[in-house]
């Protein structure tokens, strides 16, 4: 069941959401996209949860992107952006968008390999 940001900018602020295999998409507010909590309770720098908002489905998106590397690889840049990135280099939120890419194509290259990263900051 996937659920995905298709659109990061629809010109109110909101971002486009997709469910593939029910069909339908809806908007969120980018806060509503999280890191997932792991096992001890921390939150998890390489996976995060976006909620279906026409039927409350969640998909677990990993940092290197699965089968949508580009668009799941910006959604991580804009949450590491909005909420800083909650790995043991403790990346704050608000820096410069190169900065914040550089830190989560790191990420994604410890996750998947060198070559993964797709987006352009």
């Amino acid at each position: 069941m996937s659920v995905y940001v298709s659109d990061f900018n629809p010109g109110d602020g909101t971002w486009t959401v997709i469910h593939d295999e029910a069909g339908h998409a809806g908007s969120i507010q980018p806060a509503d996209v999280t890191y997932i909590q792991s096992l001890d309770g921390s939150h998890n720098h390489n996976f995060a949860a976006i909620t279906c908002p026409v039927c409350g489905a969640v998909s677990t998106q990993p940092v290197g992107g699965g089968a949508q590397p580009a668009l799941v690889q910006e959604m991580f840049v804009y949450l590491a952006d909005h909420d800083g990135c909650p790995c043991p280099a403790d990346l704050p939120s608000g820096l410069p968008l190169q900065l914040t890419g550089g830190h989560v194509k790191q990420h994604c290259e410890q996750m998947d390999g060198v070559g993964r990263w797709q987006v352009a900051v």
